[in-house]
C-alpha cells in the first residue's frame, strides 16, 4: 500500500495559477514517485531506490515549502507576527504594512 498526497492540497491558500502549477507538480511528482519508490523495492532496484529517494524528497520539500508560504507567507495568510519578531519587524519597517 502507497500513501499519496492529496490533489486538493494544490489549491490552498493560492492565489496565482503559476503557483498552482507548479505546486500540482510537486504533488504529482511524489505520487509518481512513490509508486515507482514501490516497484523498485519490490525488485530490490537499489541503484533505482537511491535516486528515487531523493527525487522523492525533492517533491516532498517542494509541497511542504509551498504549503507553509501559502499559510504563513502570503500577503492573506498568517496574520502579524508577535513577540521578539514584531519588535523586530516594528523597529526595521516601522509597521507590519510596510513589509506587506
Amino acid at each position: 500500500m502507497t500513501t499519496r498526497l492529496s490533489s486538493l492540497t494544490t489549491r490552498r491558500g493560492c492565489s496565482s495559477c503559476t503557483t498552482t502549477s507548479n505546486h500540482a507538480a510537486y504533488v504529482a511528482g511524489a505520487n509518481t514517485t512513490v509508486e515507482k519508490l514501490a516497484e523498485a523495492r519490490e525488485k530490490n532496484d537499489f541503484a533505482a531506490i537511491n535516486q528515487l529517494e531523493k527525487n522523492l524528497a525533492f517533491h516532498v520539500s517542494g509541497h511542504v515549502l509551498h504549503s507553509l508560504f501559502w499559510r504563513n507567507l502570503s500577503s492573506r495568510g498568517g496574520g502579524e507576527p508577535e513577540g521578539d519578531l514584531a519588535g523586530a519587524v516594528r523597529e526595521s519597517f516601522g509597521s507590519f504594512k510596510g513589509p506587506k
